[in-house]
C-alpha cells in the first residue's frame, strides 16, 4: 500500500521560521514587560534594575529569532535601564551586543556608536581595559568594510588608554593600528598615531621606542612622496626633542634617506634602508621603507 504523506511533516526551514517566530513574539512580550517595569505609576516606581532584565531577555529572543534591528531596540534598552539603576558595567555589556547586532543588520554606524558608548560605560566602571578591547575588536571586524570607521575605533581605543594614564597598555593596540592604516592606504593616520606614540612612549621614559616612531614618521612622509614634510619633521625634531633622539641610530637612518633621496642616489637609499636599524620598525614601516625609489618623483 502506498504511504499516506504526513500533512503535519515540516521541513527544517518551516521548523526553523516556527521557532524564529516564536522566539520573536517572546521578545515582544519582556519588551511589553520592561516598559511596564519601568514605567511610573500612581502607587508605584519604576523599577529599572527588573525592566534592564527583561529588556535584555527580549533581546535574545530577538537575536535567536534573527531579528538584528529589534534586537537592537531591546539592547538599548536594557542599556538605559541599567544606566539609570546605577549599573554601568551591565550597561555597556547590553550595548556591546546591540553593537554587534547592528554589525548583523548591516548598520555599520550604529555599531560603532553604540560600542563607542559601551566603552565609555566600561570606563567610567573602572574597567577602561575592557573598553579599549572591545573598540579594538570592533575595528578588526569591521576591518576592510569601512576604513574610515575602523581608525575612528583604533583612534578611539588609543585615546581611551591614554586619557586613563594606561599608555603603558596601548602599545599593542598603537601596533595593530598602524598596521592598519598603512595596508589601507591612510598614511596620514599612521602619522598622526607615531606622532601619539612617541609622545606617549616619552611619557614612559621609553626613549628607543620615541627613536622608531620619530624615524617612522620620516619613512612614511617618503612613502608619501612628500619629501619636504619628511626634511620638516626630521629638522624640528632635531631642534626641539628632549629624548635624546638627536645622534641615535635612528636619526641618522632617517638622516642616511632623506640625503639619498635629496642626491638621488639609488645606491645610498638602498644602503640607508637597508640599516639594521630600520628592521627594528613595525613590519608595515619596514616594507614602505624598501619600497622607496629615487625615481618615485619625491622631488
Amino acid at each position: 500500500q502506498r504511504r499516506v504523506r504526513d500533512k503535519t511533516h515540516q521541513t527544517p526551514n518551516q521548523m526553523a521560521s516556527k521557532m524564529h517566530a516564536m522566539k520573536a513574539q517572546q521578545g515582544e512580550e519582556l519588551m511589553k514587560q520592561g516598559e511596564k517595569a519601568a514605567s511610573k505609576g500612581f502607587f508605584k516606581k519604576p523599577d529599572f534594575e527588573a525592566a534592564a532584565a527583561l529588556y535584555d531577555k527580549a533581546a535574545t529572543c530577538f537575536r535567536n529569532a534573527k531579528q538584528p534591528k529589534r534586537a537592537m531596540a531591546a539592547c538599548k534598552a536594557a542599556a538605559d535601564a541599567h544606566y539609570t539603576d546605577n549599573m554601568p558595567f551591565s550597561a555597556g555589556k547590553s550595548l556591546e551586543l546591540g553593537g554587534k547586532m547592528a554589525f548583523e543588520a548591516g548598520q555599520a554606524d550604529v555599531a560603532v556608536q553604540m560600542l563607542k558608548q559601551a566603552a565609555m560605560y566600561f570606563r567610567e566602571d573602572g574597567h577602561v581595559d575592557k573598553g579599549a578591547e572591545l573598540l579594538v575588536k570592533a575595528a578588526e571586524t569591521l576591518g576592510d568594510d569601512d576604513t574610515e570607521h575602523t581608525m575612528e575605533l583604533f583612534t578611539d581605543a588609543v585615546e581611551l588608554l591614554s586619557d586613563e594614564d594606561k599608555d603603558f597598555k596601548a602599545g599593542p593596540t598603537y601596533k595593530r593600528a598602524i598596521a592598519f592604516a598603512l595596508t589601507h592606504n591612510t598614511p596620514d593616520a599612521a602619522i598622526d598615531l607615531y606622532k601619539r606614540q612617541a609622545v606617549a612612549s616619552q611619557g614612559l621614559g621609553h626613549m628607543h621606542q620615541v627613536h622608531k616612531c620619530h624615524l617612522s614618521v620620516v619613512l612614511v612622509h617618503a612613502h608619501k612622496h612628500d619629501l619636504v614634510a619628511a626634511r620638516q619633521y626630521q629638522a624640528d625634531v632635531c631642534a626641539t626633542d628632549t629624548s635624546g633622539y638627536n645622534g641615535s641610530k635612528e636619526c641618522d637612518a632617517a638622516h642616511a634617506v632623506l640625503q639619498a633621496l635629496q642626491e638621488n642616489d639609488a645606491d645610498a637609499l638602498a644602503a640607508a634602508v637597508g640599516l639594521q636599524i630600520i628592521t627594528f620598525l613595525d613590519n608595515q614601516t619596514v616594507k614602505l621603507a624598501r619600497k622607496l625609489n629615487v625615481d618615485d618623483g619625491l622631488l
